[in-house]
């Protein structure tokens, strides 16, 4: 169970000597009073023998430019099987030039946000965020917590294999910071240290603190090993920041960049993330001139918005891999996802006009009609969510008009793509 939130201030006083990691070894900081606020959650015992590891991580960066948001997931995987989380204080730092905190979303079934809710926001002292973590602005701290609240809700077990998503952070962002950037990338930082059992860059707060379900009745809860990967940041000594500094490693490529991407004649391109790649934006973002080369990979998924062009004469290539930039053997998109009797060649024009969804807003069942159905006979309509997830994919013909079924799917935008032979057309649809 949860204890009741206690407020601790923290002082961090000029001349400290603060003795956390060897980074910190005869370091002298000069930064001004803040308080800190620790959540603590009863017996735990991070030098506890046996423990199941539990490591969160932010992942699936979405950017939206018509809200002006910027969402992360929340993930989390094990090194046992059948580990539910029960609990855990969310505690993280970030570049107040960028962003600005807006709150918990999108909650696993059985999962909400508990006290301190909302979470409480807390500027550091000026310059703190340059001084410790290498930001261009000012650190903002927020101190939450999310709690299984229904334990008749389906039970969600911790993958020890792959990553298992509870819920999501969202921010808004800061225009004028972020419209001429080509890829965003913010750093994102939970409060644990490089070491975990140190805890949290505070000196003496435990940091981000897990608890799972006990499989047995008594007592309900065990405390955990709590890892956590850093987002767009990297613990290092280096430059003179004592805790770490970013790192640019989970980027977007910017859909509400005002400067168009160009890729010019003669010019070879790579485009990578190790998250959804989304490329294009509103008003046209993305464009490969004739005689240029454009080559996109993602790990995860590709999403091409309105507003990428690819003119007559030019290449682009798409690879769902891990490899990055290093010239996977895949052809356009995902081949391996497609069914075997539909094949993407290696160009394509990309048509914004190949088609229309209606009606648009739907409740779940639209229909996709093209505006000229010529000499071709089938194609391929993907569907995806903003994370760039595919949740829909089915062959059509492109002769007739088709009624595709999200009901399954929540509320929100969507991307509706169409693959026929040498084109690929993309309309946005919002589901209520």
């Amino acid at each position: 169970m949860l204890n009741k939130l206690q407020d601790h201030p923290v002082a961090l006083q000029e001349g400290i000597n603060i003795k956390t990691n060897s980074c910190f070894m005869k370091n002298h900081l000069l930064i001004l009073v803040f308080f800190a606020y620790s959540l603590f959650l009863s017996g735990l015992s991070l030098s506890g023998q046996n423990q199941a590891v539990v490591i969160a991580r932010f992942s699936n960066p979405v950017l939206v430019c018509g809200p002006e948001t910027y969402c992360v997931d929340v993930e989390f995987q094990s090194d046992a099987d059948n580990i539910r989380l029960f609990a855990m204080n969310v505690r993280l730092f970030f570049d107040d030039e960028l962003l600005s905190f807006i709150g918990f979303t999108d909650f696993a079934e059985g999962y909400a946000p508990v006290s301190p809710n909302p979470p409480f926001v807390n500027y550091l002292a000026e310059g703190a965020g340059n001084t410790l973590f290498g930001f261009a602005g000012e650190a903002v701290f927020i101190n939450g917590a999310v709690q299984l609240v229904n334990s008749g809700a389906p039970p969600i077990f911790i993958s020890p294999d792959s990553w298992t998503k509870l819920f999501s952070i969202c921010f808004s962002f800061d225009m004028t910071s972020i419209n001429t950037l080509n890829n965003v990338c913010p750093a994102i930082i939970w409060d644990l240290q490089e070491d975990p059992s140190m805890g949290s860059f505070f000196p003496g707060s435990e940091g981000v603190v897990i608890l799972m379900v006990n499989p047995e009745p008594d007592p309900p809860t065990l405390p955990v090993t709590e890892n956590v990967i850093q987002f767009n940041w990297d613990y290092t000594c280096n430059a003179g920041f004592p805790y770490g500094q970013p790192q640019e490693s989970d980027c977007i490529l910017n859909p509400c960049n005002n400067e168009s991407i160009v890729i010019l004649p003669g010019q070879n391109l790579c485009f990578e993330s190790e998250g959804p790649l989304i490329i294009g934006g509103d008003p046209p973002a993305f464009t490969v001139e004739a005689l240029g080369s454009a080559f996109l990979v993602s790990p995860v998924s590709i999403v091409l918005k309105p507003g990428t062009v690819v003119k007559q004469g030019a290449n682009m290539r798409a690879y769902i891999s891990e490899e990055g930039c290093v010239q996977p053997q895949s052809l356009l998109m995902s081949t391996a996802n497609m069914d075997n009797d539909f094949a993407e060649p290696d160009q394509f024009d990309s048509n914004l006009n190949l088609f229309r969804v209606y009606p648009n807003p739907t409740s779940g069942v639209f229909t996709i009609e093209f505006n000229e159905s010529g000499e071709y006979l089938s194609a391929m309509a993907e569907v995806y969510n903003m994370s760039g997830e595919l949740i829909l994919r089915q062959m059509i013909v492109t002769s007739q008009v088709h009624h595709l079924d999200i009901a399954h799917a929540g509320p929100g935008f969507y991307l509706v793509r169409v693959i026929r032979n040498d084109q690929v057309g993309v309309q946005k649809l919002l589901k209520y």
